[in-house]
């Protein structure tokens, strides 16, 4: 006959192996039904400069507008959990190289930015450059020759095309913000300003003081979405560009679109709109 203690500690020994088990089926099964990554990830963090009807801050945050309405969705239908901060655009640029942030929005491509930059859903220029002056002046600028003999407002870090971010003949001032050229252009500091498709369309209604010249220069592929390559997200851009693609497809980026835009469509290629009969049919260039 054995000892009693043996039999206690074999007992014991069996016990601690049986629930030693159950605990790792327990946890298999638990990552089993974990949808796989996203719940290590930490928070998709997005950054962005402050851009009338695109990003709202206020007291140095972002508090609304098209890009975060439009993140928050994309963010909900992958179940991700978000962060996002206000930067001057040049600042924002340099955070998304050292991957302090994951995302901006609405990129334009470019050589330079390619080697710290994965994109989703680069779209051809649908719009072109324009060019703001003051009331009364628009006929000094009818060529790009025209251009350097004035004085040129720019947003520092801006890609607007090759030929005009080099020419140094070109006498260029480099402010932080889009709101600030408008005041610039009035007070005679600029002779002239750039500006992207449909972002000058609430310059022309609240500044009378200026007007758009008949001189436009064709823009660049734009990225809706710039990941940082050295983010964990870059893993999910199939994801992510899926679910870019259903909310153009459902309509979503439309009524995003609307609310800051009466009247206007998101600047969809053709190629995307035609793919879905049920969207309307995209704006003309400007």
């Amino acid at each position: 006959m054995r000892p009693l203690g043996n039999l206690i500690a074999k007992s014991a020994a069996q016990s601690l192996l049986i629930g030693l088990l159950l605990g790792l089926f327990s946890s298999l099964s638990t990552a089993a039904d974990t949808e796989p990554g996203t719940d290590t990830l930490p928070p998709l963090h997005l950054g962005d400069m402050k851009r009338e009807r695109f990003s709202v801050v206020e007291d140095g945050k972002l508090v609304g507008g098209i890009n975060l309405e439009i993140f928050a969705e994309l963010a909900e239908r992958l179940n991700l959990q978000t962060e996002h901060s206000y930067c001057p655009f040049k600042r924002c640029l340099a955070k998304l190289a050292r991957n302090k942030i994951d995302m901006m929005m609405w990129i334009v491509k470019a050589p330079h930015r390619d080697q710290h930059i994965d994109y989703i859903q680069v779209w051809p220029g649908l719009t072109n450059i324009h060019f703001y002056t003051r009331a009364g002046d628009a006929q000094q600028l009818q060529a790009y020759e025209d251009l350097r003999g004035l004085r040129i407002g720019v947003i520092r870090g801006f890609y607007y095309t090759r030929q005009f971010d080099l020419d140094k003949s070109i006498t260029k001032t480099a402010v932080e913000t889009e709101e600030q050229l408008p005041r610039m252009l009035i007070t005679k500091r600029i002779d002239a300003f750039p500006v992207y498709g449909s972002s000058h369309v609430h310059i022309a209604s609240e500044y009378p003081q200026l007007e758009l010249s008949e001189f436009k220069i064709p823009s660049r592929d734009m990225g809706v979405l710039a990941i940082s390559k050295k983010s964990p997200y870059v893993a999910m851009i199939p994801e992510i560009d899926a679910a870019l693609l259903d909310m153009i497809y459902d309509g979503t980026l439309d009524r995003i679109w609307e609310k800051y835009h009466p009247g206007r469509l998101a600047p969809v290629p053709d190629y995307i709109r035609q793919a879905n009969p049920a969207l309307t049919a995209s704006p003309e260039a400007e």
